[in-house]
């Protein structure tokens, strides 16, 4: 068993507590008062996240000339960070990175221009969340690689 610190055993002994309830975890989470707690406790993490998810891109943009395995690695994160912390079409654009390297062949090369139209949109969908153009954005990256992939034959799973 890893060292844990008291902070983590004390988290796990209150995950327990609830579990251990009346109506166990789900009940927890459906008081107003929890649900708020949790709310603003990621929302004060979201500026953290976001400085994360900005040093993430940055290793996913270095990441094109290792291949598509150390693409997919970035991009992966990326999604799973990004939609937890509200930035969902950045999520959404990760997602299409992983889906469009999937198609494609994780030991095939990956076409730069449609990384780079994949890597403008995350960055305009961390700059701006709210922006209502995102989702402009993220269908017209879905097109460009839903035809990048059928000059080649493959379409996206």
């Amino acid at each position: 068993m890893k060292n844990r610190s008291p902070a983590t055993m004390a988290r796990e002994a209150r995950f327990r507590r609830m579990a251990m309830t009346d109506g166990g975890v789900a009940k927890a989470f459906a008081n107003p008062a929890v649900l708020e707690a949790a709310e603003r406790r990621l929302n004060a993490l979201q500026d953290v996240a976001a400085e994360d998810l900005a040093r993430r891109m940055h290793l996913l943009e270095q990441s094109f000339t290792k291949g598509a395995q150390a693409t997919y690695a970035h991009a992966h994160d990326i999604r799973g960070l990004a939609g937890g912390f509200g930035f969902h079409v950045m999520g959404e654009l990760a997602t299409l990175t992983c889906n469009y390297i999937d198609a494609l062949g994780h030991n095939k090369p990956i076409h730069r221009e449609v990384i780079d139209i994949l890597i403008a949109g995350m960055r305009q969908a961390l700059a701006s969340p709210q922006d209502p153009t995102l989702q402009l954005i993220s269908a017209g990256a879905a097109k460009a690689v839903s035809k990048t992939l059928a000059r080649e034959g493959l379409t996206l799973r």
